[in-house]
């Protein structure tokens, strides 16, 4: 007898979307990056005129103070103290914040598109991709698909200018029908901020949650309503001041709603963005700016 046949194995059949390469593409980048360096740019550069003439409104009284042996001890010595004030205050909960990890979509058998079917579905862990976008001066960003968490720390740059970034999570899903798709999600957040100013000048922090649905193919921004943003904190000051807080986002305060075809693919992406502009130190004057947003988004709904 001749020996046994041996049998093909076959390896799964797995639908692959057409077209479809990989989960984030450039295009994708691109249209974030236009979106929120548009608003983070504004901001800097009305921040960074008000410092000038801030600094130019002080520069004659500046010159006399530095002519004075007995101020600049006194400069030095508060500025020693002002140094050792901030690293008590430093804040430090971004060091527990996920490592960033990176998992290329073609090795994700998990990661292909999910259905979007009529009705209430629900989506979590994991995603199929982490943004690191939007990156000016110092930033500290981290993202992981895998548990859904991601922030922003912009902490402890002390020099003058403005820092921004904006990192996230999201997932591509594929509409079965034609219709409008509203889509929620309760976003745990966290932040902590603070302003160490005196002297005349001010600083600036910012932070804010974003939801943002974008075309698969072209990266567009989707109709009517595909970007949502939610700000925690907006502050200017020429003075010591700072805040925290924590909860869940109300759904609701987040829902986009998007038109979609059958067979459309599309992104749904979660941010978070942090936008700081100070002076840093001049004379007897100084402004500096922390601000820290770290979020969570377990899972989330898509109605269609």
């Amino acid at each position: 007898m001749g020996k046994p046949a041996v049998q093909a194995t076959t390896e799964p059949t797995v639908r692959h979307p057409s077209g479809i390469g990989e989960a984030f593409t450039d295009r994708h980048q691109a249209v974030l990056d236009r979106l929120l360096a548009q608003e983070s740019t504004a901001r800097a550069t009305s921040a960074i005129t008000r410092i000038e003439t801030q600094r130019r409104a002080m520069g004659p009284m500046a010159r006399l103070l530095e002519s004075d042996k007995q101020a600049k001890a006194a400069r030095q010595e508060l500025a020693a103290a002002n140094e050792q004030l901030r690293a008590q205050q430093k804040m430090t909960w971004a060091d527990d914040l996920p490592t960033e990890v990176a998992y290329d979509w073609r090795e994700q058998a998990r990661n292909l598109i999910p259905d979007v079917r009529p009705g209430i579905n629900v989506f979590g862990l994991e995603y199929d991709y982490e943004v690191r976008a939007d990156i000016h001066g110092h930033p500290d960003l981290t993202a992981n698909r895998l548990d859904g968490h991601f922030g922003v720390s912009v902490v402890g740059h002390y020099g003058g200018g403005s820092d921004w970034g904006t990192a996230g999570v999201g997932k591509v899903l594929e509409a079965t029908v034609t219709g409008t798709a509203h889509i929620r999600v309760p976003l745990h957040y966290g932040f902590e901020w603070s302003i160490d100013a005196g002297g005349g000048l001010d600083a600036f922090t910012h932070g804010s949650g974003r939801v943002v649905i974008q075309d698969h193919n072209t990266g567009n921004v989707l109709g009517p309503d595909g970007i949502r943003w939610k700000g925690f904190w907006h502050w200017k000051d020429d003075d010591d001041v700072s805040g925290s807080g924590s909860d869940i986002v109300v759904a609701s305060e987040l829902e986009c709603s998007v038109s979609v075809h059958a067979g459309q693919i599309f992104h749904v992406t979660f941010l978070a963005h942090v936008n700081n502009s100070q002076s840093g130190e001049y004379v007897f004057s100084h402004s500096y700016a922390d601000g820290a947003l770290r979020m969570w988004a377990p899972f989330f709904v898509v109605e269609l």
